[in-house]
């Protein structure tokens, strides 16, 4: 993995910005889609239209390429913003599903 992925701050892994479709299909948002504000192979930043439970996991399905099959990953919320956006972090993610996000953040860094 390239080192201009990951961050010296608190972060674990350096967040792109980047406006992603995401489909909640968990919790008190089941069934909700909402916009991503940035990515990064650690977690999410969702907009949210009411705030979510430090704590609360959520399974979420991630429109990565416009014409392929969403991914369907699990997080959970690690902070919550004043305007609703909460932090998601990822858990399980699986080899296949780490490379297949790793290549889509690279994608988005290539073609900035």
């Amino acid at each position: 993995m390239s080192e201009d992925m990951y961050q010296s701050d608190k972060r674990k892994f350096h967040r792109l910005p980047k406006k992603t479709w995401v489909t909640i299909l968990s919790s008190q948002y089941r069934g909700l889609r909402v916009e991503s504000e940035d990515m990064s192979l650690g977690g999410i930043l969702l907009k949210l239209p009411r705030p979510a439970r430090v704590g609360e996991e959520l399974e979420l399905e991630i429109q990565l390429y416009e014409l392929e099959d969403p991914l369907v990953v699990k997080g959970k919320v690690v902070a919550v913003r004043e305007n609703n956006d909460a932090a998601v972090e990822f858990f399980d993610l699986g080899p296949a599903t780490t490379r297949t996000i790793w290549q889509y953040l690279i994608d988005l860094k290539e073609n900035k």
